[in-house]
């Protein structure tokens, strides 16, 4: 049985290459040197590369750590908005609608 997950381009880059990329080398730098730059500042080096390609890493990497801790809240915090938009009792049309937005958001 083939995992539908796999046949988009992303799922054949990790079926194809593994964890074994630069973008996840950066993304466990910019990990291990978040305690020394907290503050942000693109103070992390990343070998040759500029951004981690994670979008709370390169917010931790610009403005500081509070800046990625802030924003993973208030994406975590769409979730609650959309169960909430789940069950109400409105057209299904609109509950995409809304839905499409939250994941934009």
């Amino acid at each position: 049985m083939s995992n539908p997950l796999f046949e988009t381009g992303t799922g054949t880059r990790i079926k194809e290459t593994g964890l074994e990329t630069t973008r996840y080398e950066y993304w466990g730098i910019a990990i291990r040197e978040m305690w020394n730059y907290p503050w942000g500042g693109r103070l992390i080096k990343l070998n040759d590369g500029y951004y981690v390609h994670n979008l709370w890493l390169d917010q931790l990497g610009d403005a500081s750590l509070i800046s990625m801790v802030l924003l993973l809240f208030f994406h975590f915090a769409q979730v609650y908005f959309w169960a909430k938009l789940i069950v109400l009792n409105i057209n299904d049309y609109y509950k995409i609608f809304f839905s499409v937005h939250l994941l934009l958001f």
